[in-house]
Protein backbone atom coordinates (compact mmCIF):
# COMPACT_ATOMS: atom_id res chain seq x y z
CA UNK A 1 0.00 0.00 0.00
CA UNK A 2 1.81 3.25 -0.80
CA UNK A 3 2.69 5.09 2.01
CA UNK A 4 1.07 8.33 0.97
CA UNK A 5 -2.79 6.60 1.33
CA UNK A 6 -2.60 5.29 4.39
CA UNK A 7 -3.09 8.49 6.68
CA UNK A 8 -6.25 8.64 4.74
CA UNK A 9 -7.66 4.84 5.71
CA UNK A 10 -9.73 6.22 8.09
CA UNK A 11 -11.03 8.82 6.13
CA UNK A 12 -12.04 6.46 3.25
CA UNK A 13 -14.05 3.83 6.18
CA UNK A 14 -15.80 6.46 7.43
CA UNK A 15 -17.08 7.54 3.77
CA UNK A 16 -17.75 4.03 2.88
CA UNK A 17 -19.09 3.26 6.03
CA UNK A 18 -21.89 6.36 6.24
CA UNK A 19 -22.43 5.63 2.37
CA UNK A 20 -23.39 2.04 3.08
CA UNK A 21 -25.18 3.10 5.77
CA UNK A 22 -27.50 6.08 4.17
CA UNK A 23 -27.96 3.45 1.32
CA UNK A 24 -29.06 0.82 3.29
CA UNK A 25 -31.94 4.00 4.82
CA UNK A 26 -33.20 5.30 1.42
CA UNK A 27 -34.01 1.58 0.55
CA UNK A 28 -35.77 0.10 3.52
CA UNK A 29 -37.34 3.27 4.03
CA UNK A 30 -38.85 4.48 0.39
CA UNK A 31 -37.46 1.27 -1.94
CA UNK A 32 -36.71 1.96 -5.41
CA UNK A 33 -39.28 3.30 -8.16
CA UNK A 34 -39.64 1.94 -11.52
CA UNK A 35 -39.44 4.52 -14.00
CA UNK A 36 -39.28 4.42 -17.64
CA UNK A 37 -35.45 5.10 -18.00
CA UNK A 38 -34.86 1.96 -15.74
CA UNK A 39 -37.50 -0.21 -18.23
CA UNK A 40 -35.63 1.65 -21.30
CA UNK A 41 -32.26 0.32 -19.63
CA UNK A 42 -33.37 -3.13 -18.46
CA UNK A 43 -35.10 -3.84 -21.67
CA UNK A 44 -31.67 -2.82 -23.36
CA UNK A 45 -30.02 -5.32 -20.93
CA UNK A 46 -31.67 -7.94 -21.69
CA UNK A 47 -31.39 -7.53 -25.10
CA UNK A 48 -27.65 -7.60 -24.33
CA UNK A 49 -28.08 -11.12 -23.00
CA UNK A 50 -29.92 -12.28 -25.47
CA UNK A 51 -33.17 -12.95 -23.75
CA UNK A 52 -36.10 -13.46 -26.06
CA UNK A 53 -38.72 -10.92 -26.37
CA UNK A 54 -36.89 -7.90 -25.60
CA UNK A 55 -35.85 -4.78 -27.82
CA UNK A 56 -32.95 -2.60 -27.51
CA UNK A 57 -33.79 1.18 -26.46
CA UNK A 58 -32.59 3.13 -29.22
CA UNK A 59 -31.60 6.12 -27.07
CA UNK A 60 -29.99 3.69 -24.45
CA UNK A 61 -27.75 1.92 -27.00
CA UNK A 62 -25.76 4.93 -27.75
CA UNK A 63 -24.54 4.51 -23.97
CA UNK A 64 -24.01 0.80 -24.10
CA UNK A 65 -21.66 0.48 -21.05
CA UNK A 66 -24.58 0.40 -18.41
CA UNK A 67 -26.91 -1.94 -20.28
CA UNK A 68 -23.75 -4.33 -20.92
CA UNK A 69 -22.84 -4.23 -17.20
CA UNK A 70 -26.58 -5.22 -16.25
CA UNK A 71 -26.79 -7.67 -18.48
CA UNK A 72 -23.37 -9.43 -17.69
CA UNK A 73 -24.71 -9.53 -14.03
CA UNK A 74 -28.85 -9.74 -14.18
CA UNK A 75 -27.11 -13.25 -15.82
CA UNK A 76 -26.37 -14.41 -12.51
CA UNK A 77 -28.54 -11.86 -10.07
CA UNK A 78 -31.60 -10.66 -11.77
CA UNK A 79 -31.57 -7.77 -13.76
CA UNK A 80 -33.97 -5.65 -11.43
CA UNK A 81 -31.21 -6.57 -8.58
CA UNK A 82 -28.20 -5.89 -11.61
CA UNK A 83 -29.81 -2.44 -12.09
CA UNK A 84 -29.33 -1.67 -8.28
CA UNK A 85 -26.02 -3.23 -7.96
CA UNK A 86 -24.43 -0.99 -9.84
CA UNK A 87 -25.96 1.76 -9.00
CA UNK A 88 -24.49 1.14 -5.24
CA UNK A 89 -21.09 0.42 -6.33
CA UNK A 90 -20.57 3.75 -8.43
CA UNK A 91 -22.71 5.45 -5.37
CA UNK A 92 -19.94 4.06 -3.13
CA UNK A 93 -16.95 4.97 -5.96
CA UNK A 94 -18.70 8.78 -6.14
CA UNK A 95 -18.04 9.24 -2.86
CA UNK A 96 -14.76 8.28 -2.94
CA UNK A 97 -14.07 10.08 -5.94
CA UNK A 98 -15.69 13.04 -4.82
CA UNK A 99 -13.86 13.11 -1.17
CA UNK A 100 -10.06 12.77 -3.54
CA UNK A 101 -11.20 15.33 -5.43
CA UNK A 102 -11.89 17.67 -3.03
CA UNK A 103 -8.84 16.81 -0.66
CA UNK A 104 -6.83 17.76 -4.34
CA UNK A 105 -8.12 20.72 -4.66
CA UNK A 106 -7.77 21.87 -0.82
CA UNK A 107 -5.04 19.78 0.35
CA UNK A 108 -7.42 19.10 3.34
CA UNK A 109 -8.72 15.92 4.58
CA UNK A 110 -11.05 16.81 6.70
CA UNK A 111 -12.94 19.47 4.85
CA UNK A 112 -12.71 17.27 2.10
CA UNK A 113 -14.72 14.97 4.53
CA UNK A 114 -16.87 16.96 4.85
CA UNK A 115 -18.08 18.05 1.84
CA UNK A 116 -17.98 14.68 0.65
CA UNK A 117 -20.59 14.27 3.37
CA UNK A 118 -22.82 17.63 1.66
CA UNK A 119 -22.66 15.50 -1.34
CA UNK A 120 -23.41 11.79 -0.97
CA UNK A 121 -26.04 12.64 1.41
CA UNK A 122 -27.58 15.33 -0.97
CA UNK A 123 -31.25 14.88 -2.15
CA UNK A 124 -29.80 14.40 -6.16
CA UNK A 125 -27.96 11.60 -4.96
CA UNK A 126 -29.96 9.84 -2.69
CA UNK A 127 -33.29 10.07 -4.48
CA UNK A 128 -31.77 9.40 -8.09
CA UNK A 129 -28.55 7.54 -7.61
CA UNK A 130 -29.28 5.00 -4.92
CA UNK A 131 -32.05 3.52 -7.14
CA UNK A 132 -32.01 1.32 -10.21
CA UNK A 133 -30.88 4.06 -12.70
CA UNK A 134 -27.28 4.35 -14.07
CA UNK A 135 -26.81 8.33 -12.70
CA UNK A 136 -24.24 6.96 -9.75
CA UNK A 137 -22.02 5.96 -12.29
CA UNK A 138 -22.20 9.12 -15.13
CA UNK A 139 -21.30 11.25 -12.26
CA UNK A 140 -18.55 9.20 -11.23
CA UNK A 141 -16.71 9.41 -14.07
CA UNK A 142 -17.82 13.09 -14.44
CA UNK A 143 -16.06 13.90 -10.90
CA UNK A 144 -12.94 11.23 -11.27
CA UNK A 145 -12.18 13.77 -14.34
CA UNK A 146 -12.52 16.85 -12.66
CA UNK A 147 -10.00 15.20 -10.28
CA UNK A 148 -7.44 14.78 -12.51
CA UNK A 149 -7.95 17.90 -14.13
CA UNK A 150 -7.16 19.54 -10.61
CA UNK A 151 -4.35 17.55 -10.91
CA UNK A 152 -3.48 18.70 -14.06
CA UNK A 153 -3.68 21.82 -13.58
CA UNK A 154 -1.46 21.42 -10.60
CA UNK A 155 1.35 19.09 -12.61
CA UNK A 156 1.18 19.42 -16.38
CA UNK A 157 2.00 15.81 -17.29
CA UNK A 158 1.13 14.19 -20.92
CA UNK A 159 0.05 11.04 -18.61
CA UNK A 160 -2.38 12.76 -16.51
CA UNK A 161 -3.89 14.59 -19.46
CA UNK A 162 -4.23 10.92 -21.53
CA UNK A 163 -5.91 9.19 -18.54
CA UNK A 164 -8.01 12.13 -17.97
CA UNK A 165 -9.19 12.07 -22.32
CA UNK A 166 -9.57 8.13 -21.56
CA UNK A 167 -11.78 8.59 -18.27
CA UNK A 168 -14.09 11.13 -20.15
CA UNK A 169 -14.47 9.05 -23.17
CA UNK A 170 -15.41 5.83 -21.25
CA UNK A 171 -17.46 7.64 -18.88
CA UNK A 172 -19.38 9.46 -22.69
CA UNK A 173 -19.87 5.25 -23.12
CA UNK A 174 -21.95 5.32 -19.92
CA UNK A 175 -23.55 8.53 -20.10
CA UNK A 176 -23.32 11.97 -21.81
CA UNK A 177 -22.00 13.83 -18.89
CA UNK A 178 -18.17 13.18 -19.38
CA UNK A 179 -18.80 15.62 -22.12
CA UNK A 180 -18.82 18.36 -19.65
CA UNK A 181 -15.31 16.84 -17.89
CA UNK A 182 -13.68 17.15 -21.21
CA UNK A 183 -14.70 20.37 -22.24
CA UNK A 184 -13.15 21.44 -18.56
CA UNK A 185 -10.13 19.78 -19.07
CA UNK A 186 -9.65 21.21 -22.56
CA UNK A 187 -10.35 24.39 -21.52
CA UNK A 188 -7.88 24.19 -18.62
CA UNK A 189 -5.53 23.05 -21.22
CA UNK A 190 -6.15 25.77 -23.19
CA UNK A 191 -5.21 28.25 -20.66
CA UNK A 192 -2.74 26.73 -19.39
CA UNK A 193 -0.30 29.22 -18.67
CA UNK A 194 2.91 26.52 -18.47
CA UNK A 195 2.01 24.99 -21.91
CA UNK A 196 3.13 26.05 -24.87
CA UNK A 197 1.30 26.57 -28.11
CA UNK A 198 2.48 23.48 -29.78
CA UNK A 199 1.96 21.31 -26.51
CA UNK A 200 -1.61 22.44 -26.26
CA UNK A 201 -2.29 21.66 -30.21
CA UNK A 202 -0.56 17.88 -29.20
CA UNK A 203 -3.05 17.99 -26.28
CA UNK A 204 -5.73 18.41 -28.12
CA UNK A 205 -5.21 16.30 -30.98
CA UNK A 206 -3.87 13.52 -29.15
CA UNK A 207 -7.20 13.71 -26.93
CA UNK A 208 -9.75 13.84 -29.78
CA UNK A 209 -7.71 11.17 -31.61
CA UNK A 210 -8.44 8.90 -28.56
CA UNK A 211 -12.14 9.76 -28.32
CA UNK A 212 -13.01 9.26 -31.92
CA UNK A 213 -10.98 6.17 -31.90
CA UNK A 214 -13.12 4.67 -28.93
CA UNK A 215 -17.08 5.90 -29.78
CA UNK A 216 -16.61 6.49 -33.79
CA UNK A 217 -16.81 2.56 -34.30
CA UNK A 218 -20.03 2.23 -31.82
CA UNK A 219 -21.61 5.29 -32.90
CA UNK A 220 -21.11 4.00 -36.47
CA UNK A 221 -22.69 0.77 -36.12
CA UNK A 222 -25.85 2.30 -34.16
CA UNK A 223 -26.75 4.75 -37.06
CA UNK A 224 -25.92 1.27 -39.82
CA UNK A 225 -27.66 -1.06 -37.18
CA UNK A 226 -30.91 1.75 -36.45
CA UNK A 227 -30.60 4.58 -38.29
CA UNK A 228 -30.66 6.72 -35.19
CA UNK A 229 -27.77 9.12 -33.89
CA UNK A 230 -27.10 11.87 -30.55
CA UNK A 231 -28.60 14.01 -33.07
CA UNK A 232 -32.11 11.98 -33.49
CA UNK A 233 -31.72 11.57 -29.85
CA UNK A 234 -31.42 15.05 -28.95
CA UNK A 235 -34.27 15.76 -31.31
CA UNK A 236 -36.50 13.58 -30.22
CA UNK A 237 -35.84 14.43 -25.98
CA UNK A 238 -34.68 18.48 -26.12
CA UNK A 239 -38.15 19.51 -27.60
CA UNK A 240 -40.66 17.97 -25.46
CA UNK A 241 -38.68 18.17 -22.52
CA UNK A 242 -38.42 22.35 -23.06
CA UNK A 243 -41.72 22.31 -23.90
CA UNK A 244 -43.29 20.62 -20.78
CA UNK A 245 -40.52 20.87 -18.05
CA UNK A 246 -38.45 24.03 -18.93
CA UNK A 247 -40.47 26.71 -16.55
CA UNK A 248 -38.59 28.98 -13.84
CA UNK A 249 -40.23 27.06 -11.06
CA UNK A 250 -38.57 23.81 -12.09
CA UNK A 251 -35.24 25.72 -12.79
CA UNK A 252 -35.01 27.17 -9.57
CA UNK A 253 -36.20 24.46 -7.63
CA UNK A 254 -34.37 21.71 -9.45
CA UNK A 255 -31.11 24.21 -8.84
CA UNK A 256 -32.10 24.86 -5.18
CA UNK A 257 -31.91 21.06 -4.84
CA UNK A 258 -28.86 20.59 -5.96
CA UNK A 259 -26.75 21.50 -3.01
CA UNK A 260 -29.20 22.23 -0.60
CA UNK A 261 -28.82 24.97 1.81
CA UNK A 262 -24.86 24.67 0.90
CA UNK A 263 -25.76 27.03 -1.53
CA UNK A 264 -25.81 28.69 1.07
CA UNK A 265 -21.65 28.72 1.47
CA UNK A 266 -21.33 29.89 -1.88
CA UNK A 267 -21.21 33.68 -1.46
CA UNK A 268 -19.04 33.33 1.55
CA UNK A 269 -17.00 31.05 -0.98
CA UNK A 270 -16.96 33.52 -3.71
CA UNK A 271 -15.65 36.25 -1.72
CA UNK A 272 -12.53 34.41 -0.68
CA UNK A 273 -11.96 33.64 -4.09
CA UNK A 274 -9.23 35.97 -4.58
CA UNK A 275 -7.21 34.80 -1.77
CA UNK A 276 -6.70 31.42 -3.76
CA UNK A 277 -3.52 30.30 -5.27
CA UNK A 278 -3.47 30.86 -9.32
CA UNK A 279 -4.37 27.14 -10.15
CA UNK A 280 -6.94 26.39 -7.93
CA UNK A 281 -8.88 29.88 -9.34
CA UNK A 282 -8.27 28.53 -12.97
CA UNK A 283 -9.83 25.68 -12.17
CA UNK A 284 -12.88 27.49 -11.14
CA UNK A 285 -12.96 29.55 -13.85
CA UNK A 286 -13.18 26.66 -16.35
CA UNK A 287 -14.96 24.68 -14.63
CA UNK A 288 -18.26 27.20 -14.03
CA UNK A 289 -19.61 27.33 -17.57
CA UNK A 290 -19.71 24.32 -19.24
CA UNK A 291 -21.87 22.36 -16.47
CA UNK A 292 -24.57 24.90 -17.65
CA UNK A 293 -25.28 22.81 -20.70
CA UNK A 294 -27.41 20.23 -18.41
CA UNK A 295 -29.95 22.93 -18.30
CA UNK A 296 -30.06 22.68 -22.44
CA UNK A 297 -30.49 19.06 -22.32
CA UNK A 298 -34.41 19.93 -22.38
CA UNK A 299 -35.80 18.22 -19.53
CA UNK A 300 -35.30 19.85 -15.44
CA UNK A 301 -34.15 17.66 -12.68
CA UNK A 302 -31.76 17.59 -9.86
CA UNK A 303 -30.14 14.56 -11.53
CA UNK A 304 -29.63 15.87 -14.98
CA UNK A 305 -28.26 19.20 -13.30
CA UNK A 306 -26.14 17.85 -11.31
CA UNK A 307 -23.09 18.61 -13.37
CA UNK A 308 -23.53 21.60 -11.77
CA UNK A 309 -22.68 20.36 -8.40
CA UNK A 310 -18.89 19.45 -8.19
CA UNK A 311 -17.86 22.93 -9.13
CA UNK A 312 -20.13 24.52 -6.87
CA UNK A 313 -19.26 22.14 -4.02
CA UNK A 314 -15.73 24.07 -4.13
CA UNK A 315 -17.03 27.40 -3.75
CA UNK A 316 -19.03 26.22 -0.71
CA UNK A 317 -15.92 24.39 1.01
CA UNK A 318 -14.09 27.72 0.42
CA UNK A 319 -16.91 29.16 2.28
CA UNK A 320 -17.01 26.77 5.20
CA UNK A 321 -13.37 26.93 5.50
CA UNK A 322 -13.32 29.96 6.73
CA UNK A 323 -15.67 28.88 9.56
CA UNK A 324 -14.41 28.04 12.94
CA UNK A 325 -14.00 23.86 12.98
CA UNK A 326 -16.86 23.25 15.25
CA UNK A 327 -19.23 25.02 13.27
CA UNK A 328 -18.16 23.75 9.90
CA UNK A 329 -19.56 20.49 11.84
CA UNK A 330 -22.79 21.95 13.08
CA UNK A 331 -23.07 23.35 9.65
CA UNK A 332 -22.35 20.31 7.73
CA UNK A 333 -24.69 18.81 9.90
CA UNK A 334 -27.59 20.82 8.94
CA UNK A 335 -27.14 20.63 5.20
CA UNK A 336 -26.96 16.81 5.46
CA UNK A 337 -30.48 16.94 7.49
CA UNK A 338 -32.11 19.36 5.34
CA UNK A 339 -31.46 17.22 2.83
CA UNK A 340 -33.01 13.97 4.31
CA UNK A 341 -35.59 16.03 4.72
CA UNK A 342 -36.41 17.30 1.52
CA UNK A 343 -35.82 13.66 0.41
CA UNK A 344 -38.60 12.48 2.64
CA UNK A 345 -40.66 15.47 1.79
CA UNK A 346 -39.93 14.34 -2.40
CA UNK A 347 -41.85 10.78 -1.35
CA UNK A 348 -45.39 12.55 -0.90
CA UNK A 349 -45.08 15.74 -3.08
CA UNK A 350 -43.62 15.48 -6.74
CA UNK A 351 -40.61 17.99 -6.31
Amino acid sequence: MPARLSPLLPWIAAILLIATLAAFLKLSLFGTTVSSDYQEYLATAQAFAGEPGFEVAHNRILKPLAPALVALLGQGIGYHEAMLAQALFFYLALALATFFFAREYFQDERLAFLLTLMSALSYPVLKYGVDVLTETGAWFFFVLSLWLTVRFLREPRPGLFLLNALVVAVGFLWKEYSIVGGAILGLATLFHPALSLKQKTLYALGGSALFLLIHAPWQWYVYVTYGFTYLTWYGQNAGPGFAMEFTLKNVIKSTAAILGLAWLLVPRGLRHFSTLDTWRRRFLQVAALPPLVGYLWGYISSRLLYVIAPPALLLAGLGLRTLPPRVQIAVTAFVVLANIAWLSLSYSITL
